[in-house]
């Protein structure tokens, strides 16, 4: 082989190279604040983020094509104690560049997860490493950082998202069970703003509506209810997931004691009747279970209910009846049914109808 050869082979060699990293790059941040790129040998991951299409099936004939984490929506639950590096692996197989935003974290731009911050996108088959430590503690979440635009299936409007909790050093553990609860919309459509406001003057603008909504991956009925235990404390690590509204919750009959805004602690937790929370807020709150019965968990909108925004809680005894019953569909798929159902919060002052409970979560609560 001449000299020429040689060299002609070596740079064939290095571009290769420089192909491979290009599709799997190495981020790490080191304490505190410097970060470097392909600098660093990569280690294991603590787990592997699979961005990628997924069929999410919200009730029995409703399924929702939209693209998520690990084949579900929402993502799998990170779960780390506060100080420790951890290191996570986020592969793309969808058919556009992607990248992971890590919400609420103390981390450099470089494995921040926001294009804008300097974090280079995670190209489409492609994979990306980053390692950081987790801090501070507290209900963070993980999101995508993608620009939707005019294309209504990217970004927050698909299911890009899941929780990233950090064990503080410092918890109490005031509560007798933990429930995560990720609320999000679906089914995004434009409409005018002149169809909805009906001028003069003339509004020519565009607004995002919805069709259906879900608490995690169920819409209300269609799938296992949150069971209880009268007089537990259940803490609730609530997010809105949604890309652009903010959602009013309330459990009737109960209180939410705020313990938690955005993953940071309240150092004069309060009791409310009605939860507010805007896109990409998270509330911590215990709820101290005391009323035995069957109740729905959701918006206290009823249109929203309606496009399926809640959750059911079974807290059942003697006295249940009134909660109504929960049965088996075909598919295997826990429905409930309401068929006498009317729960009213003097407190909140609002009224649910049974025939608009599709968009709420249910709890069953257990007497002694």
């Amino acid at each position: 082989m001449n000299r020429r050869d040689f060299l002609g082979l070596l740079g064939t060699s290095a571009l290769s190279g420089l192909s491979i990293l290009a599709r799997e790059r190495v981020f790490a941040a080191d304490d505190p604040v410097s970060a470097s790129s392909a600098s660093k040998t990569a280690v294991a991951p603590d787990w592997s983020l699979r961005i990628a299409p997924v069929k999410l099936e919200l009730s029995p004939g409703h399924t929702i094509t939209t693209v998520g984490y690990n084949g579900a929506v929402p993502g799998p639950l990170l779960r780390v104690n506060e100080g420790r590096r951890v290191t996570i692996e986020v592969r793309n197989d969808s058919d556009v560049a992607e990248l992971v935003h890590w919400h609420g974290l103390m981390v450099p731009s470089a494995v921040d997860g926001a294009m804008e911050e300097g974090t280079p996108m995670v190209p489409a088959g492609g994979a990306s490493h980053y390692s950081f430590v987790a801090r501070p503690g507290g209900t963070r979440w993980y999101h995508t950082h993608a620009i939707a635009g005019r294309d209504l299936r990217r970004s927050l409007y698909s299911g890009q998202y899941g929780f990233f909790y950090i064990e503080p050093k410092t918890n109490p553990g005031l509560y007798d069970q933990e429930v995560f609860i990720a609320m999000h919309q679906w089914e995004p459509y434009f409409v005018s703003m002149q169809d909805i406001k009906k001028g003069p003057p003339p509004n020519n603008g565009l607004e995002v509506m919805y069709r259906s909504a879900s608490f995690n991956d169920k819409a209300l009925g269609y799938g296992e209810p949150l069971r209880v235990k009268q007089g537990q404390r259940v803490i609730f690590r609530i997010l809105n997931a949604s890309a652009t509204d903010e959602v009013s919750i309330a459990l009737p009959g109960h209180q939410f004691q705020v313990v938690g805004l955005d993953g940071n602690p309240v150092l004069a937790p309060r009791s409310v009747p009605v939860l507010t929370l805007a896109p990409a807020e998270r509330v911590d709150a215990v709820v101290e279970m005391n009323l035995p019965g069957i109740w729905i968990f959701g918006s206290t909108d009823d249109a929203e209910r309606s496009r399926e925004w809640a959750s059911w809680l079974n807290m059942r005894d003697a006295a249940a009846g009134r909660g109504g019953q929960n049965r088996r569909t075909r598919s295997g798929t826990t429905r409930f049914s309401a068929q006498r159902l009317r729960l009213r919060n003097p407190t909140a002052r609002f009224t649910w109808s049974s025939r608009k409970f599709r968009a709420a979560a249910a709890v069953s609560i257990a007497g002694r």
